[in-house]
Formats: structure tokens, sequence, C-alpha cells
């Protein structure tokens, strides 16, 4: 104990030299700024990386299902109610509805937008979705009562009774408000030997708008009821699928296999694992390349603690030759040596998770950092942290600065006594 505490005193002193030594201090605090700066850094941007990921997963499993249940040539399901309480006999099953899927061209008076139009039954939907949580405007009552006023006659034709719901975004790029009129229409032609049909066209009235607070859907999700989309594909009872919301999202993959043994062939079941695998893939290797790219940061550092070492073996030749002729072996001067690598990481690291905690926590307190929308989906900068994340970075820290050491701990390791007390 005496000598490990007596190797801990010398590595001190050596890093608080006074006097005439008082620019290896300096290169000190340099060096554990160095590692500081780069531990703070870290922790940041994996602290917004990790908010991205989980604040993506909670808004695409808020508006789309956790499992979706589909016909393998996508024809479509016809006796979906009777496979719907197959799903729901399915052991961790919260909640399953039918749902309609297609894509069209949304028209105003204003402007027209190409959309992605999903029917559903808002009852049902509850069970599967969030997104009624999401409006800011309005309702999801697809059908509009006779008692709540219908709207003048528009371009084309009486004003509608059903209703449909839309995107922030896309209610704002269509100038259009609650109450006012939208024309969806097909944007497939259906030729005949005589002469092309035109495309089917249907008005909805504005009945409701959400906000997400991802781009992708605020700017081309419609909601419509099921029987009005149904009726728009010509497909009157039947659905492109089921949408299944489970207890555990972890556990998403597994329930997905037992609702395929519930359902049978031909019908197989898509966990959001895989449906979202890409981008979520895609996220976890930018996590992985920016923790490469900024532990250079610290890497950098590593070399400014290395640089501080080896003046000090320059400058301590002869005291160094001191402790060995006391008696000092070769494997305590190393561990002077390392200690003063430890000390450096550890206080470095130690000022750095402080500081990156704290930045972090005011990042997400203040939201002072806006993103553009359109490029990353999201309007604000999200952080989430972790402690494993967190415990590694600084693992890491001290890891690098304590082998910044073995290089100078063995130089002045390998110093004769004799040699190093004449040095001077």
């Amino acid at each position: 104990m005496f000598r490990r505490n007596f190797e801990l005193f010398v590595a001190l002193r050596y890093l608080t030299a006074k006097g005439k030594e008082t620019f290896l201090s300096v290169i000190t605090l340099i060096s554990v700024g160095g590692v500081a700066v780069g531990v703070a850094a870290l922790i940041i941007v994996i602290s917004v990386m990790n908010g991205f990921e989980t604040d993506m997963r909670e808004k695409i499993l808020g508006t789309t299902a956790h499992v979706q249940v589909y016909h393998i040539d996508h024809q479509g399901i016809t006796d979906y109610e009777a496979m719907a309480e197959k799903v729901r006999a399915v052991d961790g099953v919260v909640g399953v509805a039918p749902f309609v899927f297609t894509e069209g061209i949304l028209s105003s008076k204003d402007d027209s937008i190409g959309v992605a139009v999903r029917g559903v039954d808002p009852e049902l939907n509850r069970e599967v979705s969030d997104i009624e949580d999401r409006l800011i405007n309005g309702s999801m009552a697809l059908t509009v009562r006779e008692d709540e006023g219908v709207p003048p006659m528009t371009l084309h034709g009486p004003a509608p009774k059903d209703g449909i719901v839309l995107g922030a975004e896309l209610a704002e790029n269509l100038n259009v408000d609650l109450n006012d009129t939208v024309t969806l229409i097909s944007p497939q032609l259906i030729w005949n030997p005589v002469a092309p049909v035109p495309p089917k066209m249907k008005n909805f009235r504005v009945v409701g708008i959400f906000d997400i607070g991802m781009y992708e859907y605020d700017s081309t999700l419609c909601i419509v009821g099921i029987e009005q989309a149904q009726d728009f594909l010509g497909i009157e009872g039947k659905v492109n699928g089921l949408e299944v919301k489970v207890n555990d999202v972890f556990a998403a993959p597994e329930i997905a296999d037992e609702i395929n043994d519930a359902v049978g062939f031909p019908y197989y079941a898509n966990d959001w694992t895989v449906t979202h695998e890409h981008l979520f893939t895609i996220l976890a290797l930018e996590k992985t390349v920016m923790f490469v790219i900024l532990a250079l940061i610290v890497i950098v550092a590593a070399f400014n603690i290395l640089s501080t070492l080896i003046m000090v073996v320059m400058e301590k030749t002869r005291e160094i030759g001191i402790l060995k002729a006391m008696g000092s072996t070769r494997t305590a001067v190393v561990r002077i040596f390392v200690a003063m690598g430890f000390i450096i990481g550890l206080v470095g690291t130690s000022v750095g998770a402080v500081l990156g905690l704290v930045l972090s926590y005011l990042l997400d307190r203040y939201q002072f950092v806006n993103v553009p929308a359109e490029l990353y989906g999201l309007e604000t900068m999200p952080v989430v942290i972790e402690a494993g994340d967190v415990i590694v970075v600084c693992v890491v820290a001290v890891g690098i600065s304590v082998l910044a050491t073995v290089y100078p701990a063995l130089r002045a390791a390998r110093l004769d006594p004799v040699q190093a007390i004449q040095y001077e």
C-alpha cells in the first residue's frame, strides 16, 4: 500500500510542477482539456443520435402498426374480421385494425400534391395508432353529420359529407383548413379499345389536421374512412391488410412469428424491424461512425498526454535516476507514469462527462438548435442520454489516456541510474 501511495504521490508531484517547471503544469492542463473536450463532444453527439433513433421509432410506431399482416400475393384480405379474431388471440397482441392503402393526387383550389392515402376504421384504429392524439385541429370523425352543416357547392359538384384528415404540412401546402373541400384523384388511366377512362375522382371535406412531427408523414399522409377508400379503389369487402399493436415493441419479431402460425398460408406478418430495417440500420451505422470520428478528438488528446510525459522524462531524468538508485524498480517507475496518464485521463474524462451531460440536458430542455424538417424529418434536435453509452465513452477515454503512457513509461524505466544522475 505504501509503495502504491508513494508512486501516486510522485505522479501528482510531477503533474503539478511549480517554479521553473510551471510549463509542465500548463501542458498538463492542456492535456486534461483535450480529453474533456473529446469526452463532452462524444457524449453530446451520441445522445443526439440516440434521440434521433428513439424519436423516430416512437413517431413511426405511433403512426404505423408494430406488425402488419398481408396476403402473400398482395391480393388483399376478404375475411379480415375472422382473421382479426385469430390475431387478437395471439399472446402479446393488444390491438388489431384493418386498413386500405393507396396513393393518389390530392387537389385543392390552390395546388395538387401526391399523397399516401390510408383508409381506416376510426374506432378500431385507436387500438393500433395514436394519430388521434396528434390532432391539432378537428377530429377523426370521417363521416360528417347532417347537423354540422355542409360547405357550399364546390367546383366538382355538391359539397362532400365524407371526411378526410390531413397532415399539417400537407394542409399548409394545399392552403386548406377545416371544412374546406379537397379532391382525391387516382393517377391511373384505365384503357379500353375505344377510349381511355378518365382517372377516378372523389371529393372529401377536411375534418381534422394532425402534426406527428415527422415531415415525411405530415407532408404526404392523409386518412379517410375505410369504406370510402374501398369504394375509391373498387375493392368493396376487401382490405389491403391488418395492423397489429403489441405490448412490447422489441418483442414484435417473436410475436410476428406467432401470428404467422395463427393465420397460416397464404398470409404472412411483417414486424417493424423488417419494414423499417433500412432506416434503423442507417441510424445505427451513423451512430457508430460518429463515435469513431469523434473518438479521434480523444486520440489527439492522448498525443498531448504522450508529449507531456515525454517532456516529464526529459525534465525529470535526474530525479528518476535518483529514485532508481534509492531502490525503485523498473515496475515502480512504469507505475508512476501510468498513474500520471490515468490521473490526466480520469480528471479530463470527469470534467468532460459533466460538461457533456449538462450541455445535453440544456439542449434537450431548451431546444436551442433547430434542424431542417425537410432534410431530417424532425423539427427539433432530440436528446436521449443513455447511461451505457456514457460509461463506454468514459472507459474508452481513460483507456486511451493510459495507453498513451506506455512509451514514456518504458523509456523512463530503461534509464540507467548512473547516467541519469550525471544528466545535469
